[in-house]
């Protein structure tokens, strides 16, 4: 099957444009040691702490992630999501931490977040990603995100080649992460205002296409908002089909590809 007419590409980022060890942004976190925080603010740069001080900065992690998802669903958020910057200022500069260890004030959460957030979930690139993205289909498109994602993500392109996102071509109007609108995948409000972006750029979403390796997160919010979809299951670790969710029971993709640099081979040119 081969998509006609489209004018925008779409992607997921963990597990779809990056290989993520855990599968996702923030997955992880429920694993986490206190070993995993020692490394992270140790490299930091908090050193020659005892092991309860640890254990004391997990302990809180996981509470004030769970305390704000919390409120966020009274509030009206489904599928709520956390600033990680936030959780780790609270950590680092607003808890009674600050006065018992106060040497801790002088870690930068941001630092603090990005260590922690590499140490329990590595990322590389998707075999493919650079030249899918090269390639003259796309170069000549939109292209835009809808990723889970925290603030350290779009930086992690910055590391991996020169001029980040936007010199790989994506559209930083069409690029939405959960961290800035506290909602999380699958929450449909991501994706319908997506589309409002979208049609300030005379592009309906059934002109659009939506990557990514999660049938519950990606394909079937993207689908009900009437965008075409692909589901990328090059990825073993993180290809989530959702066999047994009863959301995604009615839901097919448009295309299933096992790698990156096939998918134009699925768009009808003109």
């Amino acid at each position: 099957m081969k998509l006609p007419g489209i004018k925008a590409f779409i992607f997921d980022i963990y597990g779809t444009l990056l290989i993520s060890v855990s599968g996702d942004v923030g997955s992880a976190v429920q694993s986490g040691s206190s070993g995993a925080f020692r490394h992270a603010l140790t490299a930091a740069g908090l050193e020659n702490c005892s092991e309860d001080l640890y254990e004391k900065i997990r302990d809180l992690f996981f509470g004030y992630i769970k305390e704000t998802h919390s409120r966020l669903r009274t509030e009206g958020y489904p599928h709520p999501e956390v600033d990680i910057v936030k959780v780790w200022t609270d950590i680092l500069v607003n808890s009674d931490l600050s006065s018992i260890y106060p040497n801790i004030t002088a870690i930068h959460p941001e630092i603090a977040a990005a260590a922690y957030e590499s140490t329990v979930n590595p990322v590389y690139p998707m075999p493919g990603m650079f030249e899918l993205l090269s390639h003259p289909l796309l170069q000549n498109a939109e292209l835009g995100i809808i990723s889970n994602a925290q603030f350290y993500t779009p930086l992690i392109f910055d590391y991996l080649t020169d001029g980040g996102l936007a010199g790989l071509g994506f559209n930083p109007e069409l690029c939405i992460y959960s961290y800035t609108e506290r909602r999380a995948k699958p929450d449909l409000i991501l994706f319908e205002t997506h589309a409002e972006r979208l049609a300030s750029c005379g592009i309906h979403p059934s002109e659009a296409v939506f990557i990514g390796n999660d049938m519950l997160n990606d394909i079937m919010p993207a689908a009900m908002a009437g965008y075409r979809t692909i589901l990328f299951a090059g990825d073993k670790r993180s290809l989530r089909l959702r066999l047994d969710h009863d959301a995604c029971k009615d839901i097919k993709p448009d295309v299933i590809v096992n790698n990156l640099i096939d998918i134009p081979d699925y768009i009808q040119e003109g």
